[in-house]
């Protein structure tokens, strides 16, 4: 190891590296390379800094004057910086990638930039206004509208294809507006938005937004941009309501009303949707969902726990992670239980379906089709579970 003291090394020109706000006293950077980011230290980013493609590791050594000799020096470069991808010299890298793929650009963030009187919508009164007008109109139309024959309608109505293309299309404006939500209150924070884009999340049709820039802000900025996306979906939903209740639409406004509903389902904080990434920035815990997936792990003997990720969190930070390991155990078993339920109904059903086409010479082939899908859907999830457990 000794010959090498003398190398030197040699790091690409891929990467950036930014400030990170936070309420901790250590300073902390965010290093930006084009597949992913990485939270470093001070003395992490001054290593960095001093392989310039002049220094030895034995001359990085001496100049951080710090304990790390220029064999750790070595050890580093070998493993931390080819993992992130930003050592001269390894081009096949197992850089885990996201779970978002097929990804096609729809919209450019400067076409839609200029549309600056949006930003009002996120000053401290308007904002309180908003959120009590959206309350107000949701409950008149509830006292007006309430019917339980009227949301069974509406419930039914969306299993049928000739009534369902109304509610899809207002599905997907809201999603689309969602998206928006989050690009205009990171604009308003002073930060650059990337573009909006179309992509697959799993085996689901998302639309997403690039925001690797808005680690930049503090944490309590980075949480009201997490929630600006419902925050539009909810004045998008509300006026769409208030239009119904004008107009005495009551299977419109229940449709609203049951979409409002599911959009909670993005605060679930065991899966990165925005109720995820609100607790892990407000909490300050980087790679939360990872490091609770691994003592959850190691409590069922699946997988060693790693005892380092707790060193650096203070006293607040683990309560918290307490708790929401307590809370991702029951979510876990609750989804394992629900995906072996959804598997043996699907082949009971399949095995229904087959039984009674090789008696009657028929069979119901979008239903089949449905219960095919609903076990191909249950294999990408084990599989995307086995990934978690891998990792």
């Amino acid at each position: 190891m000794d010959c090498y003291k003398s190398k030197i090394p040699i790091l690409k020109n891929n990467f950036t590296i930014e400030s990170m706000i936070s309420e901790k006293k250590e300073k902390s950077y965010i290093l930006m390379t084009p597949v992913k980011k990485y939270k470093i230290t001070q003395e992490c980013k001054d290593i960095i800094e001093a392989m310039d493609g002049k220094n030895t590791y034995d001359d990085i050594s001496n100049i951080l004057n710090t304990d790390i000799s220029a064999k750790k020096l070595i050890e580093l470069y070998g493993s931390l910086f080819n993992k992130m991808g930003i050592a001269e010299g390894n081009e096949n890298l197992n850089i885990k990638k996201s779970f978002l793929f097929w990804k096609v650009k729809l919209i450019d963030s400067k076409k839609i930039a200029g549309f600056k009187f949006i930003d009002k919508l996120f000053e401290k009164k308007i904002c309180i206004g908003a959120c009590t007008l959206i309350l107000i109109i949701n409950l008149i139309g509830i006292i007006k509208f309430y019917d339980n024959n009227k949301i069974y309608d509406v419930v039914m109505s969306l299993k049928k294809v000739s009534t369902i293309i109304i509610p899809l299309l207002l599905l997907y404006l809201s999603v689309f507006i969602h998206e928006l939500g989050h690009f205009f209150c990171s604009k308003y924070f002073g930060v650059t938005p990337g573009n909006i884009g179309f992509g697959f999340y799993f085996t689901s049709p998302v639309l997403f937004i690039d925001l690797d820039e808005v680690w930049k802000l503090n944490k309590d900025k980075r949480v009201f941009v997490n929630l600006a996306g419902l925050y539009f979906q909810y004045i998008y939903l509300s006026l769409i309501s208030l239009i119904s209740i004008i107009l005495g639409f009551g299977n419109l406004f229940f449709l609203c009303l049951i979409f409002g509903i599911c959009c909670l389902t993005n605060l679930i904080p065991f899966i990165k949707l925005d109720g995820y990434w609100v607790l892990a920035d407000y909490f300050e815990i980087e790679n939360l969902l990872k490091y609770s997936m691994n003592i959850v792990l190691s409590k069922f003997r699946i997988k060693k726990e790693n005892k380092n990720l707790k060193s650096n969190l203070d006293e607040r930070q683990k309560k918290f992670l307490h708790m929401y390991i307590k809370g991702l155990s029951i979510f876990m078993i609750a989804f394992v239980s629900a995906l072996i339920l959804m598997f043996g109904y699907s082949i009971f059903s399949i095995y229904k379906n087959i039984k009674y086409f090789l008696l009657y010479g028929s069979i119901e082939f979008f239903n089949t089709l449905k219960l095919i899908l609903t076990v191909m859907i249950s294999i990408k999830m084990i599989r995307v579970m086995r990934n978690i457990i891998k990792e």
